[in-house]
């Protein structure tokens, strides 16, 4: 017993090192590979000599493609090395984000776009909430939501700094920059991250002593699939996804209601910094009050906060301000 108790103290360190790699696995593949595309649009857009839309078209199809690839990297997961899997995201992600440096075609991009999808499908949320849930039996909440959290801190550092790139030397630059940071960021938990604690001998986060690695190869029966809970499911969390696309319309929403532009940028950035505290606050709620009551909570600020937008007035920016922040 002692000895068990022992190794549990002792472990702590590493659960909390895999919480950082965690952060920079997130930062990387969410942060930098999609937060931050958007600084591109304008100059890459000029450049090729096409429309803003046409050029965003690529990002959609660097979407799709994760969406339409996750559920072959979550079949994947626990059936092939965490460090292949990782690597194998990371170098798409890396790799398609140098390449967008050189190219001189939208048919380029087009083709880019859903390689950088493909990566993020492999190295972003699902292996990252996985290994979490997996090292984490107490405050796994928390440990999410400060995961999750660097990707909205890292959109934040880095949209700037890519713009001031862009600025100085080009967007071929600023291309080149984005793949190197997402390579430094990613890089740790590529190297270090396991699927389970118990691969090094360990117990979780608050458990009490590490249990044998469960064989994936062994037959289970199937459990059933109730449709009507598969369709509510997938709705919720299409709905939740498109509530996250709200930020990048927030100049948008600030010039229809005849605010300045640079009170629209500040919406961004409020949003930004909503983003990050408020991951980390969910994440608490959830360890003490349970899912469903942060989930409720969170639904009524975004409803109320949106509610607000809508009667935005070009005398009262800071209400504009603090809606973007809720």
């Amino acid at each position: 017993m002692d000895e068990g108790v022992d190794m549990k103290k002792s472990s702590n360190a590493r659960h909390w090192l895999t919480l950082a790699a965690c952060c920079g696995l997130t930062a990387s593949s969410i942060g930098i590979f999609t937060n931050s595309v958007g600084v591109f649009y304008s100059p890459v857009s000029d450049s090729l000599g096409v429309g803003r839309g046409a050029f965003a078209m690529h990002a959609t199809l660097a979407t799709l493609a994760m969406a339409f690839l996750a559920p072959l990297s979550a079949r994947l997961l626990p059936k092939l090395p965490l460090r292949l899997y990782l690597g194998l995201g990371m170098v798409l992600g890396v790799g398609s984000t140098a390449l967008m440096a050189f190219s001189k075609s939208i048919w380029a991009f087009y083709l880019l776009g859903p390689l950088k999808g493909a990566g993020v499908a492999f190295f972003g949320i699902l292996p990252v909430t996985a290994v979490i849930s997996n090292w984490f039996q107490k405050s796994y909440g928390l440990a999410v939501g400060a995961a999750l959290s660097f990707s909205g801190l890292s959109g934040a550092v880095f949209s700037p700094l890519f713009t001031f790139i862009i600025e100085k030397a080009g967007w071929q630059a600023a291309f080149l920059w984005m793949a190197g940071l997402g390579l430094v960021l990613a890089l740790p938990g590529v190297l270090t991250l396991r699927l389970t604690p118990q691969e090094v001998s360990l117990a979780p986060y608050g458990g009490s002593v590490a249990v044998a690695m469960p064989d994936i190869r062994e037959n289970r029966p199937k459990a059933k699939l109730y449709m009507p809970a598969l369709v509510l499911a997938c709705t919720f969390s299409l709905l939740a996804c498109a509530i996250t696309s709200v930020g990048q319309h927030f100049p948008t929403v600030a010039e229809a209601a005849g605010l300045s532009a640079q009170v629209g940028a500040m919406m961004v950035s409020a949003g930004m910094v909503g983003n990050i505290i408020s991951k980390l606050a969910i994440g608490i709620l959830s360890d003490h009050k349970g899912p469903f009551f942060a989930n409720g909570c969170m639904l009524l600020v975004n409803g109320l906060s949106m509610g607000v937008m809508l009667l935005l007035s070009p005398v009262l920016p800071a209400v504009a301000i603090g809606a973007a922040f809720f």
